[in-house]
């Protein structure tokens, strides 16, 4: 009966390190028309836009969701409800060490404003942040807007900023 004990305390203490220290990933990219945030390959929630809807797909291993967005706004009109004011108010620099605590793995910008003295004005600019940030950031003059960000992160990294700051 101990022994039953001692593993099922092991499985969870290995479970909960596992969810504190595996990097989960926010990843967006305007090649693909993707926007998810996943747990290495284990869970992942996407949202997509097919057709004139918003949609979030959820999955968890073998477990499959997808939940319209634009459907629960529809029911939600027809129904009043008293909003309290229950806003967390967390101080500014908290925010800022949580933000600081993700690590950018991939950053490409790619971005044309359709006007092209505007885009000869900030060229030179452009090229200073590829430079300052070793990220690729250009502009261009060939009507191209592209974006490529991933970032990486665990909840342990998270909590040690909250807690520090």
């Amino acid at each position: 009966m101990l022994l039953w004990l001692l593993l099922i305390l092991l499985v969870l203490a290995f479970g909960l390190s596992f969810l504190l220290f595996a990097p989960f990933y926010i990843e967006f990219d305007s090649r693909k028309g993707l926007c998810q945030i996943r747990l290495q390959k284990v869970v992942s929630a996407r949202i997509c836009v097919i057709g004139n809807s918003l949609y979030a797909e959820i999955k968890m291993g073998l477990w499959h969701k997808k939940i319209d967005l634009f459907e629960n706004q529809n029911k939600s009109e027809n129904k009043k409800s008293k909003s309290r004011d229950t806003t967390l108010k967390i101080p500014m620099k908290k925010i800022w060490k949580i933000v600081r605590s993700f690590k950018v793995d991939k950053c490409e910008l790619n971005i044309d404003t359709g006007y092209i003295p505007l885009n000869g004005i900030l060229y030179p600019l452009f090229a200073w942040l590829e430079r300052r940030t070793g990220k690729k950031i250009q502009i261009n003059f060939r009507d191209e807007n592209e974006i490529i960000f991933l970032t990486r992160n665990n909840i342990a990294r998270i909590l040690w900023s909250y807690l520090k700051s």
